[in-house]
């Protein structure tokens, strides 16, 4: 292979993880509800975060869980080990050797980014693993029968602290500076939240990924070429909670991925709080944080608020009777696992489905019709009895 081909293979490689992580979250509805449009190979890729219990089907659709909020919130390299593990985890379920799987990951930490490798050499298990881990974007094959295979930068990283993309546009801000003090945002620093006091916030991204992250607890309200504006509500935050979103998870993700121009201005409220405290070698980094105090209280507080009081769908039951038969229907509501809430002071109870119990009750009711009618029946002969003793 001449070098002008070998660079090209090797910038093709670069983008090719990107690339291929791009188009797993560019489904905007939710970050990770993203595979109803996508391509049919990365249909494997939901089933692993299904696996992994990082996204939730309700409804025929996938919807983010907590768990996969967290996952987002990490790095590339550590969301690529936790995919990793989960398949691991899996692999015996598929009946694939689980020494032959962690073998081969940590051997393509070790392999070249570039250099083309034979699959002759391979296991079983270990082949059935290319068809995965190329819909993962970790290496790249020609063909699906091709006898070579090309680790990507994915791959290379997988057992070193270097970013799997160090490129990734994602959540690199570009900014203008000559200055070299760390009081000021550097060129590629990572960051592209500002938020305000007002609890509007502006995104300096294009990312559909990032967008639909914002999304979960946002109220978005426009849209620029490399611009998103949004703001923080109470409605939004107490559905992001309803998805099993934290308000500690909002505050670390919008802590994590700030603007280099918030944090600047934390380092600049810090260094005036030492000069103010007249001792340089005091840290005071809980009094600067990067996002306004304010904004953080009322996160949480709106978490705090939502979890007071939670409403349910149901019927209240009363006036049953006798407290026999109060007791009797309590106890089959809790058998069929409907009962919510008993009041026994009131002699009431809040089930969430009726349809069983309205059987329940109208048995009971058929029942003491019966009891009523064979009761007066018996009556009638034991009368008639009574009348003919007294005429013998």
């Amino acid at each position: 292979m001449s070098s002008t081909a070998s660079q090209r293979a090797l910038d093709y490689l670069e983008v090719l993880p990107g690339t291929t992580f791009n188009k797993l979250y560019q489904q905007p509805s939710t970050a990770l509800a993203i595979f109803r449009r996508m391509l049919p190979h990365l249909a494997k890729t939901l089933l692993l975060l299904q696996t992994g219990e990082f996204v939730a089907l309700r409804n025929r659709q996938a919807h983010i869980t907590q768990s996969g909020f967290t996952f987002l919130l990490q790095d590339i390299n550590a969301q690529i080990w936790t995919l990793l593990i989960v398949y691991l985890e899996d692999s015996s379920r598929r009946d694939m050797i689980s020494v032959d799987v962690l073998s081969f990951l940590f051997t393509l930490g070790s392999l070249e980014l570039g250099i083309s490798y034979s699959t002759s050499n391979l296991t079983p298990t270990q082949l059935h693993m290319l068809d995965d881990l190329s819909d993962f974007g970790i290496i790249y094959r020609r063909t699906s029968d091709s006898t070579r295979y090309y680790p990507t930068r994915l791959a290379t990283t997988l057992t070193s602290d270097a970013p799997a993309l160090p490129n990734n546009s994602l959540t690199s801000t570009t900014t203008n500076t000559t200055s070299s003090s760390s009081n000021h945002p550097t060129q590629d620093e990572k960051g592209y939240i500002i938020l305000e006091t007002n609890y509007r916030l502006y995104a300096y991204t294009s990312s559909p990924l990032l967008i639909s992250i914002l999304s979960l607890f946002t109220s978005l309200r426009a849209r620029y070429p490399n611009l998103v504006t949004a703001k923080l509500t109470k409605t939004s935050i107490q559905a992001a909670i309803h998805l099993g979103i934290t308000s500690d998870q909002i505050i670390s993700y919008l802590t994590t991925h700030a603007h280099p121009l918030m944090r600047a201005h934390q380092q600049q409220a810090q260094a005036q709080q030492q000069s103010q405290s007249g001792n340089p070698n005091t840290h005071p980094a809980n009094n600067a944080p990067v996002l306004p105090p304010t904004v953080v209280d009322q996160i949480r507080l709106w978490q705090l608020e939502g979890e007071r009081m939670v409403s349910h769908r149901g019927y209240l039951i009363r006036d049953v009777g006798t407290a026999e038969e109060y007791d009797r229907a309590v106890r089959y509501a809790e058998a069929l696992g409907v009962l919510r809430k008993e009041f026994r002071s009131r002699g009431s109870f809040f089930v969430t489905r009726m349809d069983q119990m309205s059987g329940y009750f109208k048995g009971q009711a058929a029942r003491k019709r019966e009891a009523a009618a064979g009761g007066k029946r018996e009556g009638e002969v034991g009368g008639g009895a009574a009348a003919v003793k007294r005429e013998g």
